[in-house]
């Protein structure tokens, strides 16, 4: 046969051992689990990625901040509402910061200027404290119309969608400036009437749009319901509140001397007990309350809530002609002295109307106590550190839509 020919014929196939057989197949098993494994990993990885992304921007908003009487307020709301004060805040900084910058211009012009440069920078610095506040004050405020909310339900208060709608334009209508006469004068010389120019809800909604476009951060709908909505709230439940106080109240006659350290009260005290000395006299002496020290430190009449609670706390245990120990507010150091005190004395009109207009506060504080159990703030660094770079993330999208914006020529 030739060599050709026996290079064509096939030899046959060796068979496996036994033994490579066992590790041939040990090795296609390794492998189907190496690929398996590496699967699985590809995918938990896909789905933490995922779940990442689930929680931060879709979960996320939803979750609570705070809690109020089981109703929850979200993350989400509450970022939105961050930022558009935040926005706001910032809008009247550069205005103020203009006015100075003007104030500066004009400085050869006299004290005029120098006031409102003094008054704008004033207005500066508590705009500054505010934005370092803001997160909080932000979140109390909310907290704040939920409890009102609620409390409006149970009186049956509400607010119908056409008052939100006439708040709207009321906003977008601003009447004219007008001289004590109700005329407006024109540039032309020519003498009107003061008459309020109205728009429609639709020119109105139109110009809320536009403005809160500018913000990037409530739509016409949520400025509605989160903000609108409960300052009209607000205003109903303030009203109802301020109806039902009382004309008439438990109050002290008292005096006062205030010094700056607990020892020069201790020296006042002294002088009281074991000189005799008397309290008027001392008072117009030793007291640093210009308000009050030329009157003996009399302080008249007053029901609770009108001094601080340190000072309301002690004078309101206190009987006719009892001295107190010093007491310590942010003012200083109190001797207090009972002149007489009643348990129902008409309220004057100056008081009563100051207990009116702080009977919504009075109230809110009340609910928001610890004691009260009816709030539970979630606030944690966590969450507020979202709420921020939330805002910090859409203020610069803003600023990239106006930059990439058509000027108008």
């Amino acid at each position: 046969m030739k060599k050709s020919a026996k290079k064509a014929i096939k030899e046959p196939e060796r068979k496996m051992t036994k033994r490579q057989l066992s590790r041939h197949e040990r090795e296609r098993k390794l492998t189907k689990i190496t690929i398996g494994a590496g699967a699985a990993v590809l995918v938990l990885i896909v789905f933490v990625i995922a779940f990442g992304l689930y929680r931060e921007v879709v979960s996320k908003p939803f979750q609570a901040i705070a809690v109020v009487n089981g109703k929850e307020i979200s993350l989400g709301n509450y970022a939105k509402m961050l930022g558009y004060a935040d926005f706001n805040l910032d809008y009247q900084r550069a205005q103020l910061q203009d006015l100075i910058d003007q104030s500066n211009q004009n400085s050869s012009q006299g004290q005029d200027q120098d006031f409102t440069r003094q008054f704008a920078q004033q207005q500066l610095q508590q705009l500054d404290l505010n934005k370092r506040l803001l997160p909080s004050q932000v979140l109390d405020q909310m907290i704040g119309n939920e409890l009102i909310r609620q409390e409006a339900a149970r009186r049956g208060l509400s607010v119908t969608p056409q008052e939100i709608d006439d708040d709207i334009v009321k906003q977008a209508s601003p009447a004219p400036s007008a001289d004590a006469s109700g005329t407006v004068t024109t540039t032309e010389g020519v003498t009107t009437t003061n008459t309020p120019v109205t728009k429609t809800i639709a020119e109105s909604t139109q110009d809320l749009s536009k403005a809160l476009a500018q913000t990037g951060f409530l739509t016409v709908d949520e400025y509605r319901s989160l903000v609108v909505e409960p300052a009209l709230y607000r205003e109903k439940l303030q009203k109802a509140l301020a109806d039902e106080v009382k004309p008439s109240a438990e109050q002290v006659h008292a005096r006062h001397i205030l010094v700056d350290t607990e020892d020069q009260a201790k020296e006042a005290l002294r002088k009281l007990k074991d000189e005799k000395a008397d309290f008027a006299s001392l008072a117009k002496e030793m007291s640093k309350d210009t308000g009050t020290k030329d009157k003996g430190g009399d302080l008249g009449w007053f029901p609770r809530g009108v001094m601080t609670q340190a000072f309301e706390d002690a004078a309101f245990k206190m009987q006719p002609g009892e001295l107190s120990e010093p007491v310590h507010t942010e003012f200083g150091y109190h001797i207090i002295q009972v002149e007489e005190r009643a348990d129902d004395r008409p309220l004057s009109e100056e008081q009563l109307s100051q207990e009116k207009a702080q009977v919504l506060n009075k109230w809110l504080q009340e609910q928001k106590a610890p004691q009260a159990n009816k709030v539970q703030r979630l606030d944690t660094p966590e969450l507020t550190k979202w709420a921020n770079d939330f805002v910090t993330n859409k203020r610069k999208e803003a600023v990239k839509r106006a930059q990439s914006a058509p000027s108008k020529k």
